[in-house]
């Protein structure tokens, strides 16, 4: 599963040092996971740069036509996996390490509850490293996957 972050990277910036990993979302050797809380905050972020022109300039250069938010969206939504976001229950009994940024909470319970590793750039999310191996999961820079050791 892919935080804001990343996914912006992949699809809005189309960041070609994620080349590999777009070549294994797009070839269905990955899945990203989504789910509710997920969708709306990458929708949030998806509408608030596609309306700042220095974003949309920066995006362009990897886009042979203008980017559009709707065209990121459509080409996540493609190949994204929508799960329910697990339950307040859920997430008391796991323990999940609290990260310093409560925004990003949402990314360790899915991530946690599915199994799957959560890619990101988000450094205090790569903090909880250790502590994401403990409940089951990877968390994994975007430019390490699928190599990066664990």
């Amino acid at each position: 599963m892919l935080d804001t972050n990343a996914a912006l990277a992949l699809f809005w910036y189309r960041d070609p040092a994620l080349a590999a990993l777009a070549q294994a979302l797009t070839g269905g050797a990955a899945v990203p996971l989504v789910s509710a809380p997920l969708l709306s905050e990458w929708e949030r972020e998806l509408a608030r740069l596609a309306q700042l022109p220095s974003e949309y300039a920066r995006a362009a250069r990897h886009w042979e036509t203008a980017p559009s938010a709707a065209q990121a969206a459509a080409a996540y939504a493609a190949l994204a996996q929508t799960l329910p976001h697990p339950d307040a229950e859920w997430c008391q009994k796991a323990a999940l390490a609290q990260c310093t940024d409560p925004d990003d909470q949402k990314f360790l319970e899915l991530a946690a509850w599915s199994g799957a590793p959560l890619i990101t750039r988000d450094k205090a999310l790569l903090r909880l490293r250790r502590a994401a191996l403990r409940h089951g999961f990877e968390i994994l820079a975007p430019t390490g996957w699928p190599t990066e050791p664990a």
